[in-house]
C-alpha cells in the first residue's frame, strides 16, 4: 500500500511512502504565487498509476483550521488549497 500525506498550504507538500520504504516528496506546485492545478493533478495521477503494483493507496489530507494570526486572506487561501487537493483526489478516484 502507498501512504500519502498532504499539507495543502502553498508552502506545503505531498509525501508518498511506498511499501519498499521509498519516500517521495513533492512541494505544492505553484505558478506566480497561484496553485498549479494541472501539476497537482499530475502528481496524484502518477502515484495513482503505481497503485496496482503496491496494493492501493491510503491518503491523509491535513484538516486545516484558520486562526487569528493567519488573517482572513491566509485562511481563505488555505481553504482553497485543501479544496483543490480534495477535487484532484476525487477526480482520479482515490477513495
Amino acid at each position: 500500500m502507498i501512504h500519502l500525506g498532504i499539507d495543502p498550504g502553498k508552502q506545503g507538500a505531498l509525501v508518498a511512502i511506498f511499501p519498499n520504504d521509498e519516500i517521495r516528496k513533492f512541494v505544492v506546485p505553484t505558478i506566480n504565487k497561484e496553485y498549479d492545478k494541472a501539476k497537482m493533478l499530475n502528481i496524484l495521477q502518477d502515484i495513482f498509476n503505481e497503485k496496482s503494483n503496491h496494493g492501493g493507496i491510503h491518503l491523509c489530507l491535513e484538516n486545516i483550521n484558520g486562526h487569528s494570526a493567519m488573517g482572513r486572506s491566509g485562511a481563505f487561501v488555505m481553504g482553497i488549497g485543501k479544496g483543490l487537493w480534495e477535487m484532484a483526489v476525487m477526480a482520479i478516484g482515490i477513495p
